[in-house]
């Protein structure tokens, strides 16, 4: 059974979304559809710990144990406890209600089986009457302290999540080194001339980070599960010149993005209609203005997987050209789909792929192109932290030749990674509203049938987060 919660992140995923962003905006030397920053727009969700329970066989044979126990002796409470739990842990969220009533009809003042059944019922959608089963526990004389604050703090957590308003985020600051800033290639391809390119560094710069987001929802009285959502989030690289010859200042990106959407339906079966916005800039000047539309459907497919797929339509005004004063001539439409996937192979081991491929029509021909995008992460969470790794994939068709360098371009760009990330102070798996700390590696390389376009990139960096 698939245990969710909305509006919850991975501080793993943001940071592998975040680098990905930035290469993927300066390697593909093109307008980018921001498809990396996609778990930012509402409707799309990350899984983490406390969202997601999938089942173990250990636990499965665990529970077949208990239960043939149980079978010997039906009228046993503890034997029955025990039956209820390992079916919770297991996500047999129905089974583990079946067995708690068992138990209150043979003793209807057991408390502890009054708290697990008021989980279980607020697991199963039925808030009503779980803030009964809590409130019974709250105001039972046999009821400990201990199941007393339990039942009260998971009451108030209960009606919080039914206020009309709701509000979330993370913020995150990070420090780091980068080689080849400025994204140059070694060469320059001139009318079929590879000239050296003077700005080509294979030397590292000091790399800042910033990134803040927020998410505003609003649910709908007159529609069960129904919310208009508002996401505003701000990145931020800069670079720090290691070099009175380079500047490196040109390649500092900010890119500020405004969603606006319509969701419905419970967050393991939803459908997303959204409208995207956002600014790109390179050294504080105007580089791509984008405005999409999209529409998504997600839905959870057995205990274990959750799928997410959408299009998307929309226009860029890109803005690299004249020295980045800007150039309406350099527009284009775009159009794409998306597909992506979670899944837990096990309590441990979670893995993730996305696919996308956008189509941009330009004003100028040779700036029309079709991009194919792949990523795949695999995460491992265990008591102290979460360790991943990353591979992504883009390919660049463009549609006609190149006027500098006489060839029609074709650029594949390759990047790979690693993360640990832990939550602070006492090193354990991250939470939701962790202070975490994030270690990361990445390295990038961009091939292309034009030397201009062949580039390479590292980076390695320190990432502090808090969500809330």
């Amino acid at each position: 059974m698939l245990k969710f919660c909305p509006r919850k992140k991975i501080p793993l995923l943001i940071s592998v979304c975040l680098f990905n962003a930035a290469s993927t905006l300066a390697l593909a030397q093109s307008p980018a559809p921001f498809v990396d920053i996609q778990s930012e727009v509402p409707g799309a969700v990350d899984f983490s710990n406390d969202q997601f329970t999938p089942a173990r066989s250990e636990e499965q044979r665990k529970a077949d144990a208990i239960f043939d126990k149980v079978y010997e002796q039906p009228n046993s409470i503890p034997l029955n406890l025990e039956l209820a739990i390992a079916q919770l842990q297991l996500g047999n969220v129905k089974g583990a209600s079946a067995t708690l009533d068992r138990i209150l009809a043979i003793n209807p003042n057991e408390v502890q089986a009054r708290l697990l059944l008021a989980q279980a019922e607020s697991r199963l959608g039925n808030t009503v009457e779980a803030k009964v089963y809590y409130q019974e526990v709250v105001d039972s004389p046999n009821a400990t302290e201990q199941q007393k604050s339990a039942a009260q703090a998971e009451l108030t957590a209960l009606i919080d999540s039914e206020k009309q308003w709701k509000y979330s985020g993370v913020l995150q600051a990070g420090i780091g080194r980068s080689m080849n800033p400025l994204n140059s290639s070694k060469y320059l391809t001139i009318l079929g001339f590879d000239i050296g390119n003077p700005s080509y560094s294979a030397g590292y710069a000091t790399t800042y980070m910033y990134f803040g987001s927020v998410s505003f929802e609003r649910a709908l009285e007159t529609q069960s599960n129904d919310s208009v959502v508002m996401t505003l989030s701000r990145f931020s690289q800069q670079y720090q010149n290691s070099s009175p010859d380079v500047n490196y200042g040109l390649a500092n990106l900010g890119i500020n993005t405004a969603t606006l959407a319509y969701q419905s339906g419970l967050i393991t079966d939803r459908w997303t209609v959204g409208w995207n916005s956002s600014q790109t800039t390179l050294s504080d000047k105007g580089f791509i203005n984008s405005n999409w539309g999209s529409v998504s459907y997600q839905k959870a497919i057995g205990e274990n997987a959750l799928v997410n797929g959408g299009i998307n339509y929309g226009y860029n005004n890109q803005l690299e050209g004249e020295n980045y004063s800007g150039s309406s001539s350099r527009s284009n439409w775009m159009t794409g789909f998306t597909l992506n996937g979670k899944y837990f192979l096990n309590a441990n081991w979670l893995t993730e792929v996305n696919l996308a491929r956008y189509n941009y029509q330009a004003k100028a021909s040779y700036e029309s192109y079709t991009m194919n995008y792949e990523l795949a992460s695999l995460t491992y969470l265990f008591s102290h932290g979460m360790l991943g790794v990353f591979v992504s994939n883009i390919n660049n068709q463009y549609a006609d030749a190149d006027p500098i360098s006489g060839t029609q371009r074709k650029i594949q760009t390759a990047t790979y990674g690693a993360s640990y990330t832990v939550a602070l102070p006492y090193f354990t798996k991250p939470e939701r509203k962790d202070l975490t700390l994030s270690l990361t590696y990445q390295q990038g390389q961009a091939n292309s049938n034009v030397q201009t376009y062949d580039t390479q990139s590292r980076q390695y960096m320190a990432i502090l987060s808090k969500g809330f």
